[in-house]
């Protein structure tokens, strides 16, 4: 009880019961917050050693980029090897490649036709190789060990993320359902890329 302008004893031990309860919720609060913090700190730990390993997965094993100027093919380190003169048609949307190989292949893009003959053990990803090295055709993307090769650009046109556009390839006018360097082609496949709207 208040004694006007004076404390009493109950009141100073009541003062300090009540003062002590709230250290020792402040104190309780403190712990579980540190608790907290520590268990965030194990989780963040956890959560990046396991990037660590999964990423180990999703590293690029390599990047191919390829310029070709005057039938030089020059790759990203600087190497030069020569490549085939382009063999026209008649037609400015048709490039023909002949070759002895067993299976002839079809790949559209951008309004523009390749032919190309090539081995029956190839991918979309060694037709994609083939044309690079033998006509105007250019692509270039990244290599992820256990993964394959992912395309980032075409024609000088890149994935873009903001607007949600990627090259998407379809074999024989059905979306792939597979990796370019998985998907073995079959005589007289037809490939096209399109530039298009997916969600990844």
């Amino acid at each position: 009880m208040f004694v006007t302008g004076y404390y009493t004893y109950e009141d100073k031990i009541n003062f300090y019961k009540a003062l002590s309860k709230i250290n020792i919720e402040a104190k309780s609060i403190q712990n579980s917050i540190q608790n907290i913090e520590i268990d965030k700190n194990s989780e963040n730990a956890l959560l990046e050693n396991n990037l660590d390993e999964s990423s180990s997965y999703l590293k690029p094993s390599s990047t191919k980029v390829y310029t070709t100027v005057d039938n030089f093919k020059i790759s990203q380190d600087g190497s030069v090897a020569t490549s085939n003169p382009k063999t026209n048609n008649n037609t400015e949307n048709k490039t023909n490649l002949t070759s002895t190989e067993n299976l002839s292949i079809t790949l559209k893009v951008n309004n523009k036709q390749y032919l190309a003959k090539l081995n029956n053990s190839s991918t979309v990803y060694d037709l994609m190789e083939h044309l690079q090295e033998e006509s105007d055709f250019k692509f270039s993307g990244v290599e992820y060990d256990y993964l394959g090769f992912f395309v980032e650009s075409i024609a000088n046109i890149k994935n873009d993320p903001y607007t949600g556009k990627y090259w998407i390839y379809y074999v024989n006018n059905k979306k792939a359902t597979m990796g370019i360097s998985n998907r073995l082609l079959k005589n007289n496949d037809v490939i096209e890329w399109k530039y298009e709207q997916e969600e990844l």
